[in-house]
């Protein structure tokens, strides 16, 4: 078994980090949550960026700390020890996820020049927050996540001590003020009410300004699809090889190719496993599901800090989350507090099927302890 070759410098963690958050989440979520929010709606895109930073700051500091592949099953397993594993070719992948990630942005900035020239444009800002801006901010917070998976190329990054935080910081501080800008953008080119109404709330602005450019912004959704599905194949196939070397899954998981580095194996794996629900016509149901298990893994990654804080207090740690009391870092007790809020968020159906697919993967664990005995 050959590791993953370490590649992957700042700029690299970067662009994968923003095309991730980028996905396609921001062309559906910003409609529903203008209906809630009204002119508000940059204020939800403040907060739920706020809420995503103590998290951010938690992986920052445990990706330093432990550069390997599988991101949250290390944490938790270095955390508790007495659970272990019961927590949850990258050159050619990049490229194409720097290129996709240019033509994502580029969409987002012809909405924001087109809200811009609008004279409308920043009158938001002067508007007093309406009422529904915190519920507005849970639904949004979902369109930030992405951030965490650059841990799980921990293995592939260069100097991992120093370019996973900052490309965790700048991929989240971009996109932050990216989705800021799009949100004052919308509102000035349309009616809140009018962009709740429509499947494609960032297609109906434009065509408020620019009715032509309309099939090019559907075409840069699709790459923006294309791009969080290709990110989540590799972050998830990374998790996998974390978890298979370790021994919790079987060991030809863990198999690379040997030129590239590839978990070529995890991969197929992923992409199974994500294929299988397309004829399904199941998105929306994995969609609810993975923010569910992203929520959990979060809630998990804060405990882990507040953990490892108290039983490793000497460790080295190239990147150490501010403002503590004590050994507790007040981050990690406010993004406990936001995922727990978030949590009970969802609807029956999310909670039904996050209930199987945890105790699938509780279940596929302990089997294969059971067999190594």
């Amino acid at each position: 078994m050959t590791g993953l070759k370490r590649t992957l410098g700042l700029p690299g963690l970067t662009f994968f980090g923003v095309g991730m958050i980028l996905g396609a989440g921001i062309y559906s979520v910003i409609g529903v949550a203008a209906a809630r929010t009204g002119e508000s709606l940059w204020v939800a895109f403040v907060i739920g960026g706020l809420a995503a930073l103590f998290t951010a700051l938690s992986y920052a500091e445990l990706a330093a700390m432990h550069p390997k592949a599988g991101a949250e099953f290390v944490y938790v397993r270095e955390a508790f020890p007495r659970f272990e594993g019961l927590a949850i070719g990258i050159r050619h992948s990049t490229i194409v996820t720097v290129i996709f990630t240019l033509i994502e942005v580029a969409g987002l900035v012809l909405v924001i020049y087109l809200g811009a020239t609008h004279e409308g444009f920043g009158r938001a800002l002067l508007v007093a927050p309406d009422r529904g801006v915190l519920s507005g901010a849970a639904l949004v917070f979902f369109a930030y996540l992405g951030f965490e998976e650059i841990a799980n190329l921990a293995e592939e990054a260069k100097d991992p001590g120093k370019t996973l935080p900052r490309a965790i910081f700048i991929s989240l501080a971009f996109t932050s003020v990216i989705y800021i800008l799009v949100a004052l953008a919308v509102v000035a080119l349309a009616v809140p009410a009018e962009l709740a109404a429509t499947d494609s709330p960032l297609a109906f602005a434009v065509s408020r300004a620019w009715p032509r450019v309309v099939p090019v912004l559907a075409g840069i959704a699709l790459f923006a699809t294309a791009n969080t599905a290709l990110a989540t194949m590799l972050t998830g196939s990374r998790m996998l090889f974390g978890m298979a070397r370790d021994g919790e899954l079987p060991a030809t998981v863990a198999r690379v190719i040997p030129v590239r580095g590839t978990p070529w194996v995890a991969s197929l794996v992923v992409l199974a496993v994500a294929g299988s629900l397309l004829p399904f016509g199941a998105i929306a149901i994995v969609a609810g599901v993975s923010s569910f298990g992203a929520l959990l893994g979060f809630l998990l990654v804060n405990v882990c800090l507040i953990v490892l804080r108290r039983r490793s207090p000497d460790r080295k740690r190239p990147f150490r989350v501010p403002l503590a009391v004590g050994f507790v870092p007040v981050p990690a007790v406010l993004g406990v507090a936001a995922c727990l809020a978030l949590l009970v968020s969802f609807e029956p159906h999310v909670y039904a099927a996050g209930g199987i697919a945890l105790a699938l993967a509780v279940l596929v664990v302990a089997t294969r302890r059971w067999w190594k005995r």
